[in-house]
């Protein structure tokens, strides 16, 4: 299993890199629309193949994998994050249940790969025997006179042996297939449907196919859409792959056709459009037939007959060799020199009056989210004056590390079960984000740039539907502040209400009481620089 979890990484990498390549060629493809030709436009998807059929990739600092790094969620980056000091036992346990459920999930995919994987490749082989059981079934012999012009033809083309051929009754359209041994397939009024001429064009393409080698070169794409079945991109650039194959092929079967004869191949592919019905074969044939606007695509290629500027070949030939390099190599590994960071975060709550146990560290606001600064002596004296306070609710305390310019992002809550107003099974995920990103700029100064989120459940309220609906109520702020290592940035939420129970006990009675109260939550971020040989903060006060 461990080999192809490996292999499965390895196959969602490449299909990303492939997918932005893809991305890349289509763009291409449509700045130069005709202004090159088909055969041209058919390389052009060589880079994608190639990543997706590269076993490694080397290293470099120019990669398509940069780009991709730089869409991932912060969580790409790596850090190393500690469990929160403060939170209480059920709390850890709830992070280790979704820990192991999101565990069970990654041991999940190469399974679910696999299963789709083989699901793909034999329904393609059924197909693909299935349909060749059809035709051999209602199969009639060959006249000599067709066998004789397909022999010439093939020996004209360039091929060595002359392929089978398979007439049939159930073949609607011409088509080759076979790897080892090609057959060529042909309808059984192909001979009293076109002229000489039309029939010539028709075999004379389907020939080429077999001389291109584009009969191995479609097995290899059945084999990577089966091992990509999951990524739509890749089925659309294989599919463009195809269209752009046949215009190949028309290119090369009309490399030495003046301009009267390529006139007539365009109007014999429109006759094999509308005198031969449409088969939809499956993967593992290659016919000359195609309908709609793959077809229009292919007549326009033919009818404009683009000249090619000297320095086309070498330019096109140079950017598909820069497309394959920037696809097939990855990005070099972050800067392991980079300062490490620790962040300490400490979510609190206060009540109206347990404010006031920051007035006497006169810190000035800085904007509308970030209340002000303390220094590490100022911290520490204000951390020892919440030890027994009333109205102080420490939420949590988490703290992550992570080198400078990398992000990290901690999230520490539960997630929340409940019936929707359909009365179907929905989820929450409740608690506490942070996301962040820190960057050292010089020996003094840590850039910070926080994102934090608060998501609490407040009761219920009936819905017109009958159905209990949970009420959510969510909490943003953001800030981006510099401050020297060992400095706390004080963020602060609005305060909002919340409800509270008491209980008196007075009077030889429990009784409970259930009021609003106005609820303060501030968030105390403090940044440390870390000692790369021991692995510890550096103490502010021995710095210098």
């Amino acid at each position: 299993m461990n080999f192809l979890t490996l292999f499965v990484d390895w196959l969602l990498a490449a299909s990303a890199r492939a997918s932005l390549l893809t991305a890349a060629v289509l763009i291409i493809q449509f700045l130069l629309q005709y202004r090159v030709p088909a055969r041209w436009r058919y390389a052009m998807w060589i880079p994608v193949f190639v990543v997706l059929l590269a076993p490694s990739f080397p290293e470099s600092h120019w990669s398509v994998h940069s780009i991709i790094r730089s869409l991932q969620a912060p969580l790409a980056a790596p850090v190393t994050i500690e469990p929160p000091r403060v939170l209480g036992v059920n709390a850890l346990v709830v992070a280790d249940f979704r820990w192991a459920v999101f565990s069970s999930l990654q041991q999940m995919i190469p399974l679910a790969w696999l299963i789709g994987s083989a699901g793909i490749a034999l329904f393609q082989l059924g197909a693909f025997v299935q349909t060749l059981r059809r035709f051999r079934r209602s199969q009639v012999p060959a006249s000599d006179a067709l066998l004789n012009e397909i022999a010439a033809l093939a020996r004209d083309v360039g091929l060595r042996r002359t392929p089978r051929v398979c007439m049939a009754r159930e073949i609607r359209t011409p088509a080759v297939t076979g790897l080892l041994h090609p057959m060529l397939l042909l309808p059984v009024n192909i001979e009293g449907t076109l002229t000489v001429r039309e029939l010539q064009f028709v075999l004379r393409h389907e020939l080429t196919h077999i001389k291109r080698g584009d009969l191995p070169l479609n097995a290899l794409l059945c084999v990577l859409l089966s091992l990509h079945w999951f990524n739509p991109m890749l089925w659309f650039a294989f599919f463009k792959a195809r269209l752009d194959r046949e215009s190949a092929c028309d290119d090369e079967v009309l490399q030495q056709e003046p301009r009267p004869g390529r006139v007539a191949y365009g109007h014999t592919l429109l006759k094999v459009e509308s005198a031969f019905g449409y088969d939809e074969l499956s993967l593992g044939f290659v016919g000359i037939f195609q309908r709609g606007a793959a077809l229009r695509s292919r007549i326009q290629f033919i009818a404009k007959e683009p000249t090619q500027h000297p320095t086309m070949k070498s330019t096109l030939s140079i950017s598909i060799a820069l497309l394959t390099f920037l696809g097939v190599t990855k990005a070099a590994p972050a800067d392991t020199n980079a300062p490490q960071v620790l962040i300490e975060a400490h979510f609190i709550e206060f009540s109206e009056e347990a404010k006031t146990l920051l007035t006497p560290f006169a810190i000035t606001p800085v904007s509308s989210n970030v209340i002000g600064m303390l220094d590490d002596i100022q911290f520490s004296a204000f951390m020892k004056k919440l030890g027994g306070a009333k109205g102080v609710d420490v939420l949590a305390a988490p703290r992550v590390t992570c080198r400078s310019g990398q992000a990290g992002k901690i999230e520490i809550g539960r997630e929340f079960a409940y019936k929707d107003a359909e009365d179907k099974a929905s989820t929450k995920n409740l608690g506490i984000k942070l996301t962040l990103l820190s960057k050292v700029s010089g020996a003094d100064q840590i850039d910070l740039d926080l994102s934090t989120q608060i998501s609490e459940f407040e009761g219920y309220l009936k819905h017109a539907s009958g159905v209990n609906q949970p009420i959510f109520h969510e909490r943003k702020l953001t800030a981006n502040v510099s401050i020297t290592p060992g400095q706390t940035v004080v963020l602060g939420f609005p305060a909002h209400s919340a409800k509270q129970t008491t209980e008196d006990r007075s009077a030889g009675r429990v009784t409970t009481k259930t009021e609003n109260v106005t609820k303060h939550t501030m968030v105390f971020v403090t940044a440390r620089l870390v000692d790369s040989a021991d692995g510890k903060p550096v103490d502010p006060k021995l710095r210098n």
